[in-house]
């Protein structure tokens, strides 16, 4: 059985992809495999905010790539709104129009620089303004004396992606798009222009002339070592779904509300109201290696606690139940994206590596996926993540140094595993404990700082 073209993943990107392929090119086969329930999906284990301005991160903006990661995030963000349009969904799964971003008071170095930095670009893009002391008491009635300043974001709005999938759904089986239920065993080259697809699920393979790669931190797990592909980690996400949150204040049913990021990859909170009268509380992360993960029960703690403690206070917070949800979210060991076709097999094209923004970016992406089926060169914000590049340094070893120890300084406060007193001592250690870490790495990749959160 030969088939044109086989999108490998059926997340957003994936999803997304077949459909506008098909779009394009309605006399080609396409066909689209993964399983039907998405167990682990990025994509549906996300808040699905399409946020820009608050995920800049701490470093030197323009040194950390911050410049290019946001021409994406608003040109994507913008796409999403015609993709509405185009395919005749409802905007009505879109939950929540704007972000409000909270600084909680006496916030830790690393916070306070991640506020501010986000704050400082998005008023300069005139896409930010500061909540009033009356609006924040408005907005969080309940604990408002422990906020030091929040900022609203314009268009940083959120999808429930339990209803954008159902959509998406009808649009595929209307395009005949073939879904198969299944996972992907391996997939081996037979030449430069055929490739060989073991399902896992199905004692059969399917030959193909050409694939799209969206199978998120397995993806590398996938094909032969000879690829030479960039080496895959999983960001491990919980979250948790709050049923009956019609007694929370407005806000929370109106907007997305969330912190920055306030220790690298550890820790933050945002809330996300969904079409269903559910509310998303995400997402706690911790870094493992490809494969099946659990949930850290720290991370589950401290999501309601912060929600609680923070938010909407303990009495209101008492009540609530509702469910947990795990999601693996796909990152490259250099933290940059793995978006491109593989120079020696030009027939592979892959589009994973997008650690929390690959929801947000997903429109952006497909174009990409578009102009390499045309056989012309991908846009120049993508320039350089193919998959079998080399390892992109994350700096030199005193920025490496820094951002590890601001990191898990304030990491390590968020979560209580040390006191304020305790500061100075822990800045040692980390100090200290960074250091050999860098020992072991520049043994294993000479002149190359790996991101610290992995």
């Amino acid at each position: 059985m030969t088939n044109n073209l086989v999108i490998i993943g059926n997340g957003i990107l994936g999803t997304l992809s077949a459909i506008e392929i098909k779009r394009k090119y309605p006399k080609l086969k396409v066909q689209i495999i993964g399983n039907k329930k998405r167990p682990y999906s990025a994509s549906t284990g996300a808040g699905a905010m399409a946020n820009v301005y608050a995920e800049i991160e701490n470093g030197p903006y323009k040194d950390r790539n911050e410049a290019r990661f946001l021409k994406i995030g608003l040109s994507a963000r913008q796409r999403w709104l015609k993709i509405f349009d185009q395919l005749k969904i409802s905007k009505k799964i879109i939950t929540a129009k704007d972000t409000i971003v909270f600084l909680k008071k006496n916030p830790s170095r690393f916070e306070n620089y991640n506020y501010n930095n986000m704050k400082e670009v998005a008023i300069a893009d005139n896409k930010a303004h500061l909540l009033s002391k009356k609006k924040i008491k408005e907005y969080f009635p309940n604990t408002y004396e422990k906020i030091q300043e929040a900022t609203i974001l314009k268009d940083e709005f959120a999808i429930c992606t339990v209803a954008l999938f159902k959509c998406l759904e009808k649009i595929q089986d209307k395009y005949g798009i073939i879904s198969v239920d299944s996972h992907v065993k391996k997939i081996k080259t037979i030449s430069n222009n055929k490739l060989k697809i073991h399902l896992q699920n199905e004692h059969k393979s399917i030959i193909a002339n050409k694939i799209v790669v969206t199978a998120g931190s397995n993806s590398e797990l996938l094909f032969e070592k000879k690829l030479n592909l960039i080496p895959m980690l999983q960001g491990v996400g919980s979250a948790i779904i709050l049923n009956n949150i019609y007694n929370l204040p407005e806000s929370f049913q109106k907007y997305v509300i969330r912190t920055v990021n306030r220790g690298g990859a550890q820790c933050g909170l945002h809330t996300v109201p969904r079409s269903n009268g559910t509310l998303y509380l995400g997402a706690g992360n911790y870094i493992s290696r490809p494969g099946i993960s659990n949930h850290r029960l720290e991370t589950i703690r401290y999501l309601y606690d912060l929600f609680s403690d923070e938010l909407v206070g303990k009495n209101i917070a008492y009540p609530l139940f509702g469910d947990i949800s795990l999601g693996y979210r796909p990152r490259t060991l250099d933290g940059f994206p793995s978006i491109g076709h593989h120079k020696k097999y030009s027939n592979i094209f892959f589009a994973t590596g997008t650690n929390r923004v690959g929801l947000t970016w997903a429109p952006e992406i497909v174009i990409q996926v578009l102009k390499w089926l045309d056989g012309k060169e991908i846009s120049s914000d993508f320039c350089g993540w193919h998959p079998d590049r080399k390892i992109i340094s994350y700096g030199n070893e005193k920025s490496c140094i820094k951002y590890f120890v601001d990191s898990r300084l304030s990491a390590g406060l968020e979560h209580n595993n040390f006191s304020k007193t305790q500061t100075k001592k822990m800045k040692k250690e980390l100090t200290n404990l960074a250091l050999k870490q860098i020992k072991k790495i520049k043994s294993l990749y000479p002149g190359i700082m790996i991101n610290p959160d992995n």
